[in-house]
């Protein structure tokens, strides 16, 4: 999981191992069903799950504003990748 600038530079990466050892504090999900978890690989989800995720930081260097659009670039296991915007608050 990447997320990235207007300009496509990266700000932050998160591998599979982060992300496998996410507490459960870091997930809200949305449903009682068909929930986002920690996998031995990554985050797992069944189709149709939704939940807001809190990323820690990973590089030391603060970022200040994200100006312009900004992506989150996620792979899945089976190869796929897709993008999803996202903006500072």
């Amino acid at each position: 999981m990447a997320l990235k600038s207007h300009d496509g530079s990266v700000l932050e990466l998160w591998y599979g191992t982060a992300l496998s050892r996410l507490p459960a504090s870091a997930i809200s999900n949305e449903f009682a069903y068909n929930r986002f978890a920690p996998g031995l690989f990554g985050l797992r989800a069944r189709m149709g799950a939704m939940a807001t995720i809190t990323l820690p930081a990973t590089s030391r260097v603060p970022i200040i504003g994200i100006h312009g659009a900004a992506k989150l670039k996620l792979h899945t296991v089976n190869g796929n990748t897709f993008d999803v915007a996202v903006s500072a608050e």
